[in-house]
């Protein structure tokens, strides 16, 4: 643990309170609360606004922001939160504030900024003042998420089908074209996972 807290940006949390406290606190949020890495949790009832920073990057690393829901009678704050960057429209500058990336305090503090005025203000205000359009983000990202990642696990499992396939272990390919809905399959994978078949027979 030593060793990882040796990359964080020791100026990360007094740069971002000079950032975002004076300015959540006109909006209602309580004092941020650091974590080991200085990255900051505002809280405003349910509402949850973070800024961090991944400290696996050292030393140039990317300015992050999170937006979220804190779930009742949960002890897991980012459970139901998403990246500030989804709220932001594609082809808008800021939606890639990831991007502004900071090595030092001043640098950071320049992001940080932009993201409080041109992200936050814009975009994360209005959701944090419409819980139930909040809401309905994040539930929208995290459908899209779990199809994603539906969709690499099938992506997977046809690439294992098409190497049993062309190893002749057809006994196999049978297994794992037959595991997935045959309206998924290509019309060659549906050959395929029939010509198993038949050698099987």
């Amino acid at each position: 643990m030593s060793d990882w807290l040796d990359l964080k940006a020791a100026y990360f949390e007094p740069v971002c309170r000079s950032v975002f406290d004076a300015y959540l606190k006109r909006h209602r949020f309580g004092p941020g609360r650091a974590d080991e890495a200085g990255c900051l949790a505002y809280r405003r009832g349910r509402r949850l606004l973070e800024v961090h920073y991944y400290v696996e990057e050292s030393p140039d690393y990317s300015p992050m922001a999170t937006i979220g829901l804190v779930p009742r009678f949960s002890f897991r704050p980012r459970s139901n939160a998403i990246g500030l960057w989804y709220a932001v429209p594609e082809g808008v500058p800021a939606h890639e504030y990831g991007l502004w990336r900071f090595s030092s305090a001043d640098a950071l503090r320049a992001a940080m900024t932009r993201i409080r005025d041109e992200v936050v203000e814009v975009y994360a205000r209005p959701l944090w003042e419409e819980p139930k359009t909040l809401a309905a983000l994040i539930e929208r990202r995290m459908a899209e998420f779990m199809s994603e990642r539906n969709a690499g696990i099938r992506q997977r499992k046809k690439s294992e089908a098409e190497a049993a396939f062309l190893s002749r272990d057809y006994r196999k390919a049978v297994t794992l074209y037959g595991a997935m809905p045959e309206s998924g399959l290509s019309a060659l994978e549906r050959k395929r996972f029939a010509y198993a078949k038949k050698r099987l027979a």
